[in-house]
C-alpha cells in the first residue's frame, strides 16, 4: 500500500465527556540518509488530544520510533499508552486526562 505525505490513520480512539484521545499513525517525508535517495516517507506515531465537542486540538504527544505493538487504555483519570520499540522492550507513558501532564 502506497501512503501519501501527511496521511493520518487513527489507530485507536478513546472519548471521555470532555476530551477525545487519538493514537495516530502519520506519514511524512524524512531524510533517508542514502546517497541516491534524499527523502523517503516514514511512519510516525503520536497521541493527539482534542476537545470532545468541537474537535479543537489541545495537545500532541510524539512517539516517534515507537510503533510496534502499541495500545492505549483509560482507567479513571489516567490514560496509559504502551508500545514495544523492539521485540525485547516495552515502554509505557501515563497521562493525566484532566491536566494533560505526563505522570512519573
Amino acid at each position: 500500500m502506497k501512503h501519501t505525505q501527511d496521511e493520518v490513520i487513527i489507530y485507536k480512539e478513546i472519548k471521555t465527556s470532555s476530551r477525545l484521545f487519538r493514537l495516530e499513525e502519520y506519514w511524512e517525508e524524512d531524510d533517508a540518509g542514502f546517497c541516491c535517495v534524499d527523502y523517503v516517507l516514514e511512519k510516525h506515531t503520536r497521541l493527539t488530544v482534542r476537545e470532545a465537542d468541537s474537535g479543537h486540538l489541545l495537545k500532541i504527544f510524539d512517539f516517534d520510533s515507537r510503533e510496534y505493538d502499541k495500545d492505549m487504555t483509560l482507567s479513571g483519570d489516567v490514560l496509559t499508552v504502551t508500545w514495544r520499540p523492539t521485540c525485547d522492550e516495552t515502554v509505557t507513558t501515563r497521562v493525566n486526562v484532566r491536566t494533560l501532564e505526563v505522570l512519573p
